[in-house]
């Protein structure tokens, strides 16, 4: 164990309740948590994620069923992992991105099959508890969907070398909180030729912090390799992170979607929109999305099929109104 001060569940969740005490206890005019309290939270919370990733392990949080595989929400909705096949030479860029986050950029673009890899290796520390995964390139190439032929084995290399050599830097909005910057590789080691090859691939632990502290979104595996590589991956994580009903469902402007998806230098907005209804109609058919349209505004609105969990829940309300 290390020297470094831990702060266990219960001493954290005692202190925010007494924290919580205080504030409640003051009148309107003063009911604001104090800068240095918020402050206090912030850095006990940031104590306890830094315990559980001790000495090499991911803890239990990081947990998710087995058929799925996650990807951080922060880097779901960005360009961090761009659409297009094509890729650039970017030296400290921003990226497109949704919400409070900005992604500062330096090293060679990432796609959808660079996700892949990444998505595959999150999974592989999570089976194993640790930040370091001893794959060979056959199980991954097979993992992947693909016949571990020489063409994939090194598309996979060339993914992990560059993984390894980008610097990322994920700067929010507000300038009080946390900022996280690095490759999303630490480093690698190898040995073995060919398909058998084996890498033992240390990631990066900030990365693996940054879903700790901001949530994941879980991608249907089976269905996200079905899909071609490129736009409908793209959509297909995209859709999965955004609840959509037929009462509510979910809109995006196609221009702003352009930019998330990282086609705005190299694919024309007219063209990106053909690959987004393309893409749409395969989410479609393949159940993911219940219903799509771009509408008259330019706007991409989706709704889904009711999760096993919300179709309990509208039947538990249909049973308690018969009854009444």
């Amino acid at each position: 164990m290390t020297d470094k001060a831990t702060v266990s569940d219960f001493e954290f969740r005692q202190h925010l309740e007494s924290v919580e005490a205080r504030f409640s206890e003051v009148g309107e005019d003063e009911r604001a948590m104090s800068e240095e309290e918020a402050r206090e939270i912030e850095i006990l919370a940031a104590k306890d994620v830094e315990q559980r990733l001790e000495e090499n392990h991911l803890g239990q949080r990081l947990l998710w069923p087995k058929l799925c595989h996650v990807q951080g929400n922060a880097l779901l909705t960005s360009a961090l992992f761009r659409s297009s096949r094509k890729r650039v030479w970017l030296d400290r860029k921003m990226v497109a991105a949704q919400g409070e986050y900005g992604f500062e950029f330096h090293g060679q673009t990432l796609n959808q099959f660079d996700e892949l890899v990444w998505m595959e290796l999150v999974q592989r520390a999570r089976d194993a508890s640790s930040f370091t995964v001893s794959p060979s390139l056959y199980s991954v190439a097979r993992a992947l969907g693909n016949k571990p032929g020489g063409t994939v084995l090194r598309q996979i290399e060339d993914s992990i070398v560059r993984m390894t050599g980008l610097v990322v830097t994920l700067v929010r909005t507000d300038e009080e909180k946390r900022s996280y910057g690095g490759s999303l590789i630490q480093s690698f080691e190898f040995e073995g030729r060919g398909a058998r090859k084996t890498y033992t691939i240390a990631l990066n632990p900030v990365w693996l912090k940054l879903i700790l502290f901001e949530g994941y979104t879980q991608v249907d595996w089976a269905v996200h390799l079905s899909l071609p590589t490129g736009v409908a991956t793209w959509l297909h994580r995209y859709t999965a992170r955004h609840n959509a009903s037929d009462a509510k469902p979910h809109r995006i402007g196609i221009g702003k979607l352009h930019l998330l998806m990282g086609m705005a230098v190299q694919t024309p907005l007219k063209e990106a929109r053909r690959q987004v209804r393309r893409a749409m109609g395969l989410l479609q058919s393949g159940g993911v999305i219940k219903h799509w349209e771009i509408d008259g505004n330019d706007n991409l609105v989706f709704s889904k099929p009711l999760s096993e969990h919300q179709r309990a829940k509208a039947a538990r309300a249909a049973v308690r109104k018969l009854t009444k």
